[in-house]
């Protein structure tokens, strides 16, 4: 493969990256918290958003993420390991593990946003 080959390979998969990245991004910011009353499902945005209203947010969300981040690697990752090909697939294990990790940079920013 010449340079130029190689180069235009690099900008398509930087390209297909970005793409990946903004699709990911619009997922979860649609994603519910998984929290609510029983008939409404409040948006992570809502949840955030109440979080940050708590007296003890700007002291404790580093330590909170530490925790998150510590398990998704110690324990979200050795489970999704041992989910066999037949019930989700490769792909299917790596798309849960980004979005999760999305979700993640998603609280991080808030958490940068709203603690300056």
């Amino acid at each position: 493969m010449g340079d130029r080959d190689a180069a235009n390979q690099a900008i398509a998969m930087a390209e297909m990256r970005s793409r990946t990245e903004q699709a990911l991004e619009k997922y979860t910011a649609r994603c519910g918290s998984g929290f609510g009353d029983g008939s409404k499902m409040l948006s992570m945005d809502e949840v955030v958003a109440e979080l940050r209203s708590w007296p003890e947010w700007a002291a404790c969300i580093s330590g909170w993420l530490a925790s998150f981040e510590r398990a998704l690697a110690e324990t979200v990752d050795p489970l999704l390991a041992q989910v066999p090909d037949s019930w989700w697939s490769p792909e299917r294990r790596q798309l849960a593990r980004a979005l999760l990790q999305k979700r993640l940079e998603r609280l991080s920013w808030d958490a940068v946003i709203s603690v300056k």
